[in-house]
């Protein structure tokens, strides 16, 4: 009987998805080891959340990225609220937060936050500090994907608001420890007042909404959380643009935790047109930062991108 022999077909096996984190923070899900990057050749995508500034940022011909030579055009897209998986509840998404809440409130980079909040920022000023509100810019999504599935950023995220949740705590019980004497002239008295806390993304969807309304967190749309920032204001913008914080410094929020303000931009973030304005961007920066004092966040060691190279800025009368 001949000897018969068969072909056996490879088995075809899928490529393993894996996250790469670049420099920002942000997390990349791709099926090879390196971080997408735009191709030269290619329409130039900027994406805008319907800032106030965004007409000053039309469509326009720019330089290619390594070549120096001219390219296509930048495309502006409005961002839109980000996919959670289809299984995810919102009972699943608070576990996943109380998880993460968990992790933050054990690290080392909360407990030097807590101690400078009370010891060297809250106590220290030779003003009184109040705050009425706060501000969060730029959160990003606790439960879902954005630009298309390709962003995962949700733990970053979720560390954040665990953050925000326990700084916000932490004033809450300042100032109840801490009252200003009465003004008889006052109508009502700013200790008794609850300090209100807004959160504005355009990549919420409806999840993110009712965790954060959980929280005590209102969300809302743009531009009213640019709008809401005053002298009494902590602002919460681990990442926000630096276009908005130009939007938002102007009217002296009384602490901001983000940045670094001292530093440019990194390359990876820059926008577009951004060296037309950089001049008075940074001149924006400069001028709140030199009123200011700040402390730097310790490595946040679960996850350092989270907070990498963050500050607490608090202004300062001398």
């Amino acid at each position: 009987m001949p000897h018969t022999s068969s072909k056996h077909r490879k088995k075809f096996t899928h490529p393993k998805r894996i996250e790469i984190t670049d420099e920002d923070g942000w997390t990349h899900v791709s099926n090879t080891h390196s971080v997408p990057s735009p191709s030269s050749g290619r329409k130039k995508m900027i994406m805008t959340d319907g800032a106030v500034d965004d007409d000053d940022h039309p469509a326009q011909t720019i330089l290619n990225d390594d070549t120096g030579s001219r390219g296509g055009e930048a495309t502006a897209y409005k961002l839109s609220p980000s996919e959670p998986p289809p299984r995810l509840t919102l009972p699943e998404l608070r576990k996943q937060f109380t998880a993460h809440q968990g992790t933050w409130e054990s690290s080392q980079t909360w407990q030097q936050l807590k101690h400078s909040l009370s010891k060297d920022i809250l106590d220290q000023t030779n003003t009184q500090l109040r705050i009425n509100n706060i501000v969060c810019i730029g959160l990003g999504s606790p439960s879902g994907f954005v630009q298309g599935g390709w962003v995962d950023r949700r733990s970053v995220a979720l560390y954040q608001l665990a953050s925000l949740v326990s700084i916000a705590t932490s004033l809450k019980q300042h100032q109840k420890n801490h009252k200003t004497p009465k003004n008889e002239e006052q109508e009502e008295d700013d200790d008794e007042k609850e300090i209100e806390i807004i959160a504005q993304d355009p990549v919420f969807n409806t999840l993110d909404v009712e965790l954060l309304s959980s929280l005590g967190i209102e969300v809302v749309n743009t531009p009213e959380g640019f709008n809401a920032v005053n002298e009494r204001t902590f602002l919460f913008a681990p990442g926000a643009e630096r276009r908005h914080l130009r939007l938002m410094l102007p009217s002296n929020p009384a602490m901001v935790f983000g940045g670094p303000l001292e530093e440019g931009p990194s390359l990876t973030s820059q926008r577009f047109d951004e060296d037309d304005n950089s001049t008075i961007e940074n001149d924006d920066l400069a001028d709140y930062v030199a009123r200011t004092r700040s402390v730097k966040l310790q490595e946040f060691e679960a996850r350092p991108e989270t907070f990498w190279r963050m500050r607490v800025y608090w202004l300062y009368d001398e």
